[in-house]
């Protein structure tokens, strides 16, 4: 509501505005206000979204750690990111074919995949690893998760991608 008064004050001090572009520019300014309070509760929405997505992809990413705790190799940090690059990449090629909502698509891939992955437990494993004079371990543990996260990804990208399209006819097949 700010923002209406701040609008108001201004046309009060446009003495040149004529009167018929005063009602357009109200009209054009209470659309303007349905769209701040539609970004605003689709704001509210997302937020939401990436906090229920965090918190369940932190607790799978959890459970896979109390799993593998035992391990001298940290196993369960490399599954995680593995793991959620391919399914980051499975939901960029859905996304391509298929229309997702937006707040949809943000939780999973900003609140679950962000919060499934861990690049700050690679560092501090990485640390670990170093300090403990693990070479064999830190080398193959870095090409695990860079080089494999990376082509987890690409290749999660293709199965999205196949996937959306093969939704997407699915879905012009049974319209028609």
């Amino acid at each position: 509501m700010y923002v209406k008064k701040l609008l108001v004050d201004y046309l009060d001090q446009a003495p040149y505005i004529e009167s018929t572009y005063n009602v357009d520019y109200t009209f054009n300014y209470y659309n303007f206000e349905r769209e701040v309070v539609f970004m605003t509760k689709k704001l509210y929405l997302t937020l939401i979204a990436i906090a229920i997505g965090g918190a369940l992809g932190t607790l799978f990413r959890y459970a896979i750690n109390l799993q593998t705790l035992t391990l001298l190799f940290p196993l369960g940090t490399a599954l995680e990111n593995l793991v959620g690059s391919l399914l980051l990449g499975i939901l960029t090629g859905f996304v391509i074919h298929v229309k997702l909502n937006e707040v949809l698509k943000t939780g999973l891939g900003v609140g679950f995949c962000g919060g499934f992955s861990t690049m700050s437990t690679l560092a501090a494993d990485f640390y670990y690893l170093l300090v403990a004079e693990l070479w064999l371990l830190l080398f193959t543990y870095l090409f695990i998760s860079v080089i494999g996260g990376v082509l987890l990804a690409f290749l999660g990208f293709m199965i999205g991608e196949k996937g959306g399209a093969k939704y997407q006819l699915s879905r012009r097949v049974g319209e028609g």
